[in-house]
């Protein structure tokens, strides 16, 4: 655990992942919690609205993100000593399914 911890490249996107979860949380507290019942999810410039939900529906993309990350960071540790290299996509793997996270719930606050 001590190398993984000193490998800057892993330490970057460990940073950049869990900044990003953050901030994503931090926007669904602040903006959505407060929005009332049907939140729209998405939206679709030919048809308009196509799936309306609650503000647990958002909470649930967060989750499902952190999920697929925690899997991503246990794989990486798991293959660290084997395939440096392997952690490192990985790594960049959960910096992206952050940032689209952040990116979805984003979308979703500027719909409502």
């Amino acid at each position: 655990m001590r190398a993984i911890l000193q490998d800057r490249t892993l330490l970057i996107f460990i940073g950049l992942t869990f900044a990003f979860l953050l901030a994503s949380v931090i926007l669904v507290y602040v903006y959505i919690n407060n929005l009332s019942y049907p939140l729209v999810l998405h939206f679709n410039p030919y048809y308009g609205v196509d799936l309306m939900g609650a503000s647990i529906d958002v909470w649930g993309i967060i989750i499902m993100g952190a999920v697929v990350i925690g899997v991503n960071m246990a794989v990486g540790a798991m293959l660290f000593y084997r395939e440096r290299i392997m952690t490192h996509i990985l790594g960049a793997v959960s910096v992206m399914v952050a940032l689209l996270t952040l990116i979805s719930v984003g979308n979703i606050i500027a719909l409502n």
